[in-house]
């Protein structure tokens, strides 16, 4: 139970920040990314282990990758708006590499 509550205040920390940032700076534009829902059996342990660390990490930016993919037609402008081009070659690179690596891969990210 203990580690539902170290999400449940980790989330709900988020929450009230977003808020309050949206509040305080209308202009502002935030974009968030949950975990997809095939990272849900890595999640369930407890948040202060790091044996799942490598596992997360590079599922991580590979399913954050994919979305970025998927969304790049709507994020793109909202980025744009703000000096920002989406640009997704480096990050598919990156995302090749780490696929071809031995485990652990997590490392390769921070390159």
């Amino acid at each position: 139970m203990l580690v539902q509550d170290y999400k449940t205040v980790a989330f709900t920390r988020y929450e009230k920040v977003s808020t309050m940032l949206f509040e305080t700076h209308p202009s502002v534009a935030v974009m968030s990314f949950l975990p997809s829902n095939r990272m849900r059996r890595l999640l369930a342990g407890s948040p202060i282990s790091t044996g799942n660390f490598d596992a997360i990490v590079t599922q991580a930016y590979a399913s954050t990758l994919r979305r970025l993919e998927r969304l790049a037609y709507r994020l793109g402008p909202v980025l744009a708006e703000h000096g920002i081009e989406l640009r997704l070659g480096k990050a598919q690179r990156r995302a090749q590499l780490v696929d071809a690596l031995p485990v652990p891969r997590a490392a390769a990210l921070c390159t």
